[in-house]
């Protein structure tokens, strides 16, 4: 049964891993207990699994965990540059709104801690579901353009909520798309997870101290922003921060090509399909 798992073509084994993700969706959608990170990611390592042939193929192959020093350094310097970004678009989107800022001199430790823990568990997570073992194994048979496009979409639509308009559903995958291209080039550098996990920590992670708009201030915020939400457009809050993705992702095409680690030519990859 695994053997033959294996043999099928990398678009319908990537088709049944969303539709089998598309499914839990709806049962955590029923049953709220399941409604968590982690159900999902058993559900993506499961179904991995079962066309790998083996847990350490559906999880170490697919570069969950740093195996070298060269990947923790990957991702520390993922995260550093994801919370530049976040700085670079907040300050942007500062200067056209005419918002004022201030620092929380209060700040809660114990939150600023958690909440990172939540941010890396949650990059963790997203980048293992969409850039693990359906990203990996669309690469290991199509042009990386095809792969990007195939993880871009459902990755997109995890961010689509019940209830948005069609401008709101066009914001979000037009960003959350953004996001993925540079995610997953990312990995296309290292040819690892820690990078793209590291650049979305890093971003998630300054959003949630550093809000962009008013309305993300919160208590607990290292910065509260004060301004007029009207002002809050595509202009002055979506492209700054497609302004800053965009050089991210040209720094990473023109100055990330050494990156990647040299391999010994006797390791074969685990999704690479037999001609």
């Amino acid at each position: 049964m695994i053997s033959a798992l294996k043999t099928l073509p990398a678009w319908i084994k990537v088709s049944v891993y969303f539709i089998i993700l598309w499914l839990g969706t709806l049962l955590a959608g029923t049953v709220t207990i399941l409604n968590d990170f982690s159900f999902f990611l058993a559900i993506a390592v499961l179904v991995a699994m079962a066309f790998t042939g083996s847990l350490p193929q559906a999880t170490i192959g697919c570069g969950f965990f740093p195996q070298r020093r060269q990947h923790l350094i990957q991702f520390a310097a993922g995260l550093a540059c994801g919370i530049c970004m976040l700085l670079v678009t907040a300050f942007i989107t500062f200067l056209l709104t005419g918002d004022s800022w201030q620092f929380n001199h209060h700040p809660s430790l114990p939150v600023i801690l958690l909440t990172f823990a939540f941010c890396l568990w949650s990059a963790f997570v997203q980048e293992a579901v969409f850039r693990g073992f359906p990203f990996q194994v669309m690469l290991q048979r199509y042009a990386p353009w095809i792969a990007q496009l195939a993880i871009a979409i459902p990755f997109g639509l995890m961010h689509v909520k019940q209830g948005m308009s069609g401008q709101e559903i066009f914001t979000t995958m037009l960003c959350t798309g953004m996001g993925s291209l540079l995610f997953g080039l990312a990995y296309i550098r290292t040819r690892n997870l820690m990078l793209p996990i590291g650049l979305h920590c890093g971003w998630n992670y300054a959003q949630a101290l550093i809000p962009r708009t008013q309305p993300g201030s919160t208590p607990d915020s290292l910065v509260i922003v004060s301004g007029d939400v009207a002002d809050y457009n595509f202009l002055n809050v979506i492209a700054p921060y497609l302004l800053v993705v965009s050089l991210a992702i040209v720094l990473l095409l023109f100055m990330g090509r050494n990156l990647r680690q040299p391999q010994p030519s006797t390791v074969t990859h685990p999704f690479r399909e037999r001609p």
